[in-house]
């Protein structure tokens, strides 16, 4: 009797300890799957796309579509892949954060529609390449300039992850940003990723009337306007509104970003400042400067 109650008791023993191991399968289970639910990438990007929306840094709602159809962890890897921040991206580049980029696509939008021409001056790792790819539609054409070849097969690379598709809407070349690409033109809008210390004429040229150029305009030293300046006929004036301050990559005299500046001795990281449109007087001092420029617009 005394062996055979030891023997249902070390069975019962062993059926607890099994049923006890598969309830911790079964929770842990659970736990990762909302855990995966809950920051997986595809959800990260959601939430940041929505966070843009409800903070009115997108209004277009056809941006809004498109952002949450490129995911940025495509794009950027890290635990910063979806903060509010520049990320470096290799080759001495950075990718501005996801509020400069949507007030940016934003703004250009209204511009572009299915069957556009855009310009993109500094791809990167092609997460603005891919948004604007779906933007201008399969009829439509992207010429992404960007001085770092490396960066040009990153960018291809990782929009293929989104949709190989989407690269036969996109021209890449490897040139000058303040060039441009005037045998690719003209151009319905023209997104500038990188900072200059003025208005390049030749980007402007390459506009059609009524296009859109987005550029950051300013010193190396200091914070830049995040400025528009819309192309009208022969004759008339350009149409320039400041957007607000932004600290951005600069572009040197060989094209390429400059990331880090010797007169700061700090990294130059792309940040968004929230600021009042330019007084009519600095709106004036800008005009004159493109004016000085001989810009044919």
């Amino acid at each position: 009797m005394t062996v055979g109650l030891q023997q249902q008791q070390e069975h019962i023993l062993w059926l607890v300890s099994l049923l006890c191991c598969g309830a911790c399968v079964v929770v842990g289970f659970v736990v990762v799957v909302v855990w995966r639910k809950k920051y997986s990438s595809w959800t990260r990007n959601t939430r940041l796309v929505e966070g843009l929306w409800y903070d009115k840094h997108i209004r277009d709602r056809r941006v809004y579509d498109a952002m949450m159809k490129v995911n940025r962890g495509y794009f950027v890897t890290g635990p910063d892949s979806f903060a509010n921040q520049a990320v470096c991206i290799g080759f001495g580049a950075t990718i501005c954060e996801p509020r400069v980029t949507a007030i940016g696509l934003d703004v250009i939008s209204e511009i572009i529609r299915p069957g556009s021409t855009v310009l993109e001056l500094g791809c990167g790792c092609g997460y603005v390449t891919a948004i604007l790819s779906i933007l201008v539609g399969p009829t439509g054409r992207v010429v992404a300039v960007e001085s770092a070849s490396g960066l040009i097969k990153q960018c291809q690379a990782n929009i293929a992850k989104i949709d190989s598709n989407l690269l036969n809407r996109v021209i890449f070349l490897v040139s000058d940003s303040k060039l441009g690409s005037p045998v690719h033109g003209p151009y319905n809008a023209i997104y500038s990723s990188s900072a200059v210390d003025k208005v390049p004429p030749t980007l402007v040229e390459q506009l059609k009337v009524g296009g859109r150029l987005l550029i950051h305009v300013g010193p190396e030293t200091g914070f830049h306007q995040l400025i528009q300046v819309d192309k009208r006929e022969s004759g008339l004036e350009p149409a320039i509104r400041s957007l607000g301050n932004v600290r951005f990559v600069p572009v040197d005299n060989a094209g390429e970003q400059v990331t880090y500046s010797k007169s700061l001795k700090m990294p130059i990281a792309p940040t968004y400042v929230p600021a009042p449109d330019m007084s009519p007087e600095q709106l004036e001092q800008l005009k004159q400067q493109l004016t000085e420029n001989n810009l044919n617009i």
